[in-house]
């Protein structure tokens, strides 16, 4: 950090000059440290790595992809299904609003920055969704979230889809981090986390305000560093000044 932004040195010795003085102050210390951490992620794990499939195979029975029209009925069912109801953060919906939101909940092509939304299908029918995001890209943070149908629980889709994504994630990916959570009397869901291989984390005891009153809610991580091989840190891991983000902030040189 140097006066109202950043210094960058090359391998060269050659220096330029980040500046935020168009930030007010508090603005610009958060901008400054989250760089500083982006720097240091990108130096010591390489550019962010996360393009999603549009298909991932689950077994021979199950398997996943990303969602299309195709899935706008499916997302109705969920969303005014009574029983999913009781797992979510809502109180469920109406049919009709379910309708509206649906062309934009499902249309997502996986080209969306660290957002994908998969159907998961067993044979031609359609169980649910799982949906992984990421949380926080600096820090290269993703939480998982996963629907199904009544009629697809209890029968092991969702502890494969969670546990094939997190497969992805961990070889083809370099996110660091993968969460999740949910209320604390969601029974399927905790099973099928710690199942995945999610590890408990902590309750949190009002979680969430539902109709009316607090719900508790649980915690689940899982380091995906522990699970690939570390990167060495590097001198051929650069940013370029061509990078519209950094060129954009970059004074003339003096």
């Amino acid at each position: 950090p140097t006066g109202c932004g950043l210094e960058l040195v090359d391998h060269d010795g050659n220096r330029r000059q980040l500046s935020f003085h168009f930030l007010p102050a508090l603005q610009r210390e958060v901008a400054i440290q989250r760089i500083l951490r982006y720097f240091q992620l990108f130096q010591r794990e390489g550019p962010m790595d996360l393009a999603y499939p549009k298909k991932l195979e689950v077994d021979g029975e199950v398997r996943m992809q990303l969602a299309s029209s195709q899935d706008l009925d499916l997302w109705v069912e969920l969303a005014i299904s009574p029983e999913n109801a009781a797992h979510q953060l809502t109180r469920g919906n109406t049919r009709e609003m379910a309708q509206a939101v649906a062309p934009a909940a499902v249309a997502v092509d996986g080209d969306s920055v660290g957002f994908a939304r998969y159907t998961i299908m067993t044979g031609e029918q359609r169980a649910g969704f799982l949906t992984v995001y990421l949380e926080d890209p600096v820090l290269r943070h993703a939480k998982l979230g996963i629907d199904l149908l009544p009629e697809f629980w209890g029968r092991g889709y969702g502890t494969r889809a969670v546990t094939a994504i997190i497969k992805f994630l961990t070889g083809e990916t370099n996110v660091i981090k993968v969460s999740a959570g949910c209320f604390s009397d969601n029974a399927r869901c905790r099973r099928v986390l710690e199942k995945a291989g999610l590890e408990h984390c902590g309750s949190f005891s009002r979680f969430w305000m539902k109709a009316g009153e607090w719900k508790a809610g649980e915690h689940y991580e899982l380091d995906l560093l522990k699970r690939r091989p570390a990167r060495a840190i590097t001198p051929e891991r650069t940013i370029s000044e061509t990078d519209p983000a950094v060129a954009a902030c970059l004074e003339p040189a003096v």
